[in-house]
């Protein structure tokens, strides 16, 4: 490929947007809108996010992505890119690419559902294009944190399965020392997990978690309530939340349960939701880094319960837009799958 020019595909011919203007003058970005973990292939379902395609990740500045994801207004924007420097002589191979993630508020280490939406974007649009006599159907990617992440699709589904580490979660009280842990750390548990009274206009009550565990190597703190319906009345007093700063322990907060029936019947083995308002996220419709603590956590309890031989968990995220995880340990390592859609495609103009 001439690395002189932009990836075939890439160019865009744009009419003057306004007089004395031309396509030249503005620098065009293709971007994608993708829905990723969604209800089977259900339009408004899943997590949303953006999906911006770079020739380099230094083609725009730190500064400019983080204003590329405040203006997308979604939960996290991708950007994704065939080298880290456009002063560097070779592209990635056309199966790896960059990756970073952007929240409202800052860039992120890890991001499942944006990692979801990027590998769609490419599956789907992009390496078709540059790949006319190869079928891709594995992609690597680079990031800044977590060393390089795989994807891979099932062409006779278009079902994705990423390849993310597994960040088990442990006791608390055995991975934080007592000095550190700060005064708020139990009311900070208490204001995720205010409940919605029995009617309208009954107090909120406090949930009690039957078990409180932590991944340092995630930056989250998971929280296991009773069942289903104690999941689904969680309702967090985010403005009070928010006047706490715990950036140095965690940044996300899990809410979990298991299925009523442990998956025999409904083939649902667990529920979750997740709570980041530190990020500018109050609740996350589907959030894929949360599944890497989930998938440690509850393939542990299940074997508690003697079903060692269970290898393929499914989760459901349990936002107003609902979300499919299929999950899988293996080893250090877990398979997150799951289905995803484009919405949106055009782009974006600086």
């Amino acid at each position: 490929m001439d690395t002189e020019h932009e990836p075939k595909g890439f160019e865009v011919e744009l009419e003057p947007i306004e007089e004395g203007e031309t396509s030249s003058s503005r620098l065009l970005l293709p971007i994608y809108v993708i829905e990723a973990f969604t209800v089977a292939s259900t339009p408004f379902t899943g997590n949303t996010a953006a999906v911006c395609i770079l020739n380099s990740d230094d083609e725009i500045s730190d500064t400019t992505k983080q204003n590329i994801a405040r203006n997308m207004n979604l939960s996290e924007t991708a950007f994704i890119s065939r080298k880290w420097k456009a002063t560097d002589k070779r592209e990635l191979p056309s199966h790896s690419w960059t990756l970073r993630w952007f929240t409202l508020e800052a860039e992120v280490p890890l991001c499942g559902h944006a990692t979801l939406a990027s590998a769609k974007a490419l599956f789907s649009y992009i390496l078709p294009r540059i790949s006319e006599d190869e079928v891709i159907s594995n992609i690597e990617f680079h990031t800044k944190y977590h060393a390089t992440l795989g994807a891979r699709i099932t062409w006779t589904t278009n079902l994705i399965t990423l390849n993310f580490p597994s960040h088990p979660p442990g006791n608390p009280d055995e991975l934080i020392e007592e000095e550190s842990k700060p005064e708020w750390f139990g009311e900070v548990i208490k204001l995720i997990l205010l409940a919605k009274g029995e009617t309208p206009v009954s107090a909120p009550i406090v949930l009690t978690p039957i078990d409180i565990q932590y991944s340092k190597d995630a930056g989250y703190l998971l929280l296991r309530v009773q069942n289903k319906e104690e999941l689904l009345s969680v309702d967090p007093d985010f403005q009070n939340l928010v006047k706490f700063n715990p950036s140095k322990l965690f940044h996300g907060i899990i809410v979990t349960a298991e299925s009523e029936d442990e998956g025999e019947t409904s083939g649902i083995h667990f529920y979750s939701r997740f709570f980041a308002p530190w990020l500018g996220v109050d609740e996350d419709p589907v959030t894929g880094s949360a599944h890497c603590v989930l998938t440690p956590y509850w393939k542990s309890q299940y074997e508690k319960k003697g079903h060692k031989l269970l290898t393929i968990l499914n989760g459901i995220q349990l936002s107003a837009r609902r979300g499919e995880v299929v999950c899988e340990l293996n080893g250090n390592r877990v398979n997150l799958s799951g289905n995803s859609r484009i919405c949106l495609r055009g782009e974006f103009l600086l």
